[in-house]
């Protein structure tokens, strides 16, 4: 445990009962890496706020209003601060109408959804487990606090997040049966969760050591379904992008393999419902735009010219995604633009182009940089501005001789 969150918690239980709670108490069981620390206590988030300003640690109170601040301990570590309490019913399926304060670490325990994710540490060290959480993490069974349907009614993404969890967890972890059926009963109720919430959790499944259990969770329960609608794939395409997802870490890589058979156009609707990123739409419908390149005939000066249109990289990541080997000349290409992608960029300036050409700014000097970039296209070794200049001034002169 950092000395940063020890310092924290210390000086919070020297004011009123805290604890370790979440995700960090079931990873440090599990022996792996914390990633995220949350604690719980029985002071006022009031208290939790004039605390952080006594020793000069930054707050963020986005979830005041239902207990939770984040303290910012320094530029590289954060933690969620709760205080104990218990909720009422989630009218917006997502926050509680109220919140009661004064409560015990186990009624606050109990409002959590997967018993995993409902055990804490107290200050000297001792588990509090009311709900076999710890059991259930030797079972590799991830099973809800109470009554599942309760638990996914109050907020629907829980459903998502289970199928989540399968991903992070490991291939040997399974739903308890009444949290299967659960899902199966109320799939429909995810869509009122919002489009970034839903996004979110599937894009740390896209993240997740192995995406797959996640992926197959949510097209298998019918989640998806109420999510993009369109996504149909056969079983033999659904076979093939988990061939291709499983091949990379990168979760755009990732996503694009999912989607890999489907239409651009429908691809590009959905990423813009579901609220992603410019810079990961424009990635996805580049690697999509260059699926139909067949590589194995792909003479190896066509493959500069689609590096330059859509970047090295992109060209590098859609070869993978093809899938294909089978031409080694464009193979030693590709690595050598990745290497040296400055290559692909003329020796020369607009500038140069009109005083070598001698015309005049305008849409003829665009014409001729394209000229030059097809000209060193088939052989590289021409880039260089002695052999362009060369190369325009005959030109143009070509041209002025001849009329054209």
């Amino acid at each position: 445990m950092p000395e940063n969150v020890q310092m924290v918690w210390r000086i919070l239980q020297d004011a009123a009962p805290t604890y370790l709670v979440g995700g960090a108490v079931r990873d440090l069981l599990r022996g792996v890496a914390v990633h995220d620390w949350d604690l719980a206590t029985a002071l006022a988030p009031e208290s939790v706020s004039a605390i952080a300003v006594r020793y000069g640690w930054r707050t963020q109170a986005l979830g005041m209003r239902y207990g939770m601040i984040t303290v910012i301990v320094s530029q590289s570590l954060s933690l969620e601060v709760a205080t104990l309490r218990m909720e009422g019913d989630y009218n917006d399926q997502r926050h509680p109408n109220q919140v009661k304060y004064g409560v015990d670490i186990v009624q606050d325990l109990g409002r959590r959804d997967f018993t995993i994710n409902a055990m804490a540490l107290t200050w000297t060290g001792s588990l509090i487990d009311p709900f076999g959480g710890q059991e259930d993490l030797q079972r590799h069974l991830l099973k809800a606090v109470g009554l599942p349907t309760a638990r996914f009614r109050e907020d629907p993404l829980r459903m998502w997040r289970a199928f989540r969890f399968l991903s992070q967890l490991g291939r040997d972890w399974s739903l308890d049966e009444t949290v299967n059926h659960a899902i199966g009963e109320l799939a429909e109720e995810t869509k009122t969760t919002s489009y970034e919430r839903r996004r979110e959790e599937f894009w740390r499944i896209l993240q997740s050591v192995d995406p797959l259990p996640g992926l197959n969770g949510l097209r298998n329960s019918g989640l998806w379904s109420y999510w993009w609608s369109g996504f149909h794939p056969s079983s033999q395409d659904w076979k093939t992008s988990e061939r291709r997802v499983a091949q990379f870490q990168d979760p755009v890589l990732r996503l694009t393999a999912l989607v890999w058979c489907c239409d651009a156009e429908v691809v590009t609707k959905w990423l813009t419902q579901g609220r992603f990123s410019n810079l990961v739409k424009r990635r996805v419908q580049s690697l999509l735009a260059i699926r139909r390149v067949d590589w194995t005939v792909l003479p190896v000066q066509e493959a500069r010219s689609l590096a330059r249109h859509h970047g090295v990289d992109v060209l590098l990541d859609g070869y993978k995604l093809a899938g294909s080997s089978a031409n080694p000349s464009v193979t030693l290409e590709l690595y050598r633009l990745a290497d040296n992608p400055q290559c692909l960029t003329l020796a020369c300036s607009g500038q140069d182009i009109m005083a070598w050409a001698e015309i005049e700014p305008g849409p003829e000097v665009r014409h001729w940089i394209s000229l030059l970039e097809y000209w060193i296209d088939q052989d590289p070794v021409r880039n260089n501005r002695q052999a362009l200049q060369a190369y325009v001034v005959q030109k143009a002169s070509n041209a002025r001789k001849f009329g054209r």
